[in-house]
Parts: structure tokens; C-alpha cells; sequence
């Protein structure tokens, strides 16, 4: 072959190796600044979204303080309390609500029943002023519930002391789960769902997946394949965390 045939060629497969490689390079960079765009996206989303839920849930804590005091409720004169609370009880959409004492004894007002909720740490936090929500095993019914739990203040002045709770029993399968699949994100094929700090589900499309209190983490232990989604499950950073995850065959 003539030298005059021999550079042009030697040129050209040069020329063509280095845009192969200048070529994947960029598709490698490209992939990682879409994929970290994505995943920004998502957190973005995700944090928007919880920002929404802990709006929810102070919105209903808050209906739910303006009941526990009340006149009515503040007598805790139970032949007073419960005629009002079994009015409130469909209004706000709750399964049961219940009083509790300072000691812990709560006293349901639909089911007549009375149970000792002096461990629970709803119980706990309400009466020391802090209205809060918790996802737990209802003892009286049986079945995961969502407590809503508020502290009843003796009177309107600041610093007033907490004399009893007051709780709203909801339904665990669906109460936040309505709210959770209702949530927007960045992916049309893509769905939410919410968990607690150790990764059980509390709110989730397949609401049986809330019910049987299904916590991936754990069940990725026997289960390899459930692995990549208990890794999304360990974020403890956040309080009420909510993901957003895909799925492409339509499999819940």
C-alpha cells in the first residue's frame, strides 16, 4: 500500500477510535448527570410530599385539640363526654375516639370498652403536650389503626396543666394510604408509598401490605430480593419519609 493511502488511513481509524471513545465517555457522563438529575427530582418531590402529609396530619390534630378542649370534654364527666364524642366521631371521620386518664386508662366511646394504654407512646407524648399520630395494633379491635392523640389542657391559659387525652381511632389500612397514592411525582409510572422510621409500611397502594405491617428490611433477611427495596426503606433522617417508586410492569 502507498504511503499516500496508508496516512489517510491511519488518520482515519484514529479519528474514528477517538469519537468511540469521546462518544461512550459522554453517554457516561450524560447517564450519570440524568440519572443524579432524576434522583434530585425525586428527592425534591419526596420532600415536598412529606412537607404535605405532616400538613395533613397537623390539620387533623388540630380538629381534633379544638374537640378534646372543649367545655364538654374538660368536665371529664364521662355521662357528658360521650353523647358529644359520639357526635364528633363521623364528622371527622374517626372508627372510635376515647379519653384518657392521666393514668393511662382509656375510655372508648362507641365500643363501651376500657383498656390500658399506659405504654403506648402516643398515650406518653400526649400527655406531656405534644399532639402526635401513630400507626400501631389496635388491642381493641385487632387490626393496625392509626391513633390520633392530642393532650386535654385544663384551661385556655398558657402554660395550663394537661389533665387527660384524647384519641381518634382511623382506619390503618386507608387513612393515610388515600393521601399517600394521591401524591404527585416526576414519573408517570411511578407510584408513592410512606413508611416509618424502621421501614414497616404504613401507607402503600396495596393497603394489605399496612395491614400485615409488612417491613421489608426484615423480610429482605430471608427474602435476597427484596433487598433494593428495603435499601430505599433506610432513611431515618426524615420524619415521616415518603418514596416515590417505579414500576414498570404495572406490579404493586
Amino acid at each position: 500500500m502507498k504511503l499516500i493511502v496508508k496516512i489517510p488511513l491511519v488518520i482515519g481509524v484514529v479519528v474514528l477510535a477517538a469519537s468511540i471513545g469521546i462518544g461512550a465517555i459522554s453517554i457516561h457522563i450524560s447517564s450519570g448527570v440524568l440519572e443524579r438529575s432524576i434522583l434530585d427530582g425525586i428527592g425534591d418531590g419526596n420532600k415536598a410530599n412529606a412537607e404535605l402529609l405532616e400538613a395533613f396530619v397537623d390539620g387533623q390534630l388540630g380538629v381534633i385539640g379544638e374537640i378534646a378542649n372543649s367545655s364538654e370534654i374538660r368536665t371529664l364527666d364521662w355521662e357528658i363526654m360521650r353523647p358529644a364524642l359520639i357526635q364528633d366521631i363521623g364528622r371527622i371521620g374517626a372508627l372510635d375516639m376515647a379519653v384518657i386518664s392521666m393514668e393511662g386508662i382509656s375510655h372508648y366511646a362507641l365500643e363501651a370498652v376500657d383498656v390500658d394504654v399506659s405504654d403506648r407512646g402516643y398515650f406518653r407524648r400526649a400527655i406531656a403536650g405534644e399532639k402526635n399520630a401513630e400507626v400501631v395494633f389496635s388491642r381493641v379491635i385487632g387490626r393496625i389503626v392509626v391513633v390520633m392523640a392530642v393532650p386535654i389542657f385544663r384551661d385556655n391559659h398558657p402554660g395550663s396543666p394537661v389533665i387527660g387525652a384524647l384519641i381518634a381511632r382511623k382506619d390503618g389500612g386507608s387513612t393515610l394510604s388515600n393521601l399517600v397514592t394521591g401524591l404527585r411525582n416526576s414519573h408517570a409510572s411511578a407510584y408513592s408509598y410512606l413508611t416509618d422510621m424502621n421501614g414497616t409500611f404504613i401507607a402503600h397502594r396495596n393497603t394489605d401490605l399496612v395491614t400485615s405491617q409488612f417491613n421489608p428490611v426484615q423480610a429482605a433477611e430471608s427474602d435476597p430480593s427484596l433487598r433494593p427495596l428495603a435499601d430505599l426503606g433506610l432513611i431515618p433522617k426524615q420524619r415521616l419519609p415518603v418514596y416515590c417508586r417505579k414500576d414498570r410492569k404495572g406490579k404493586q
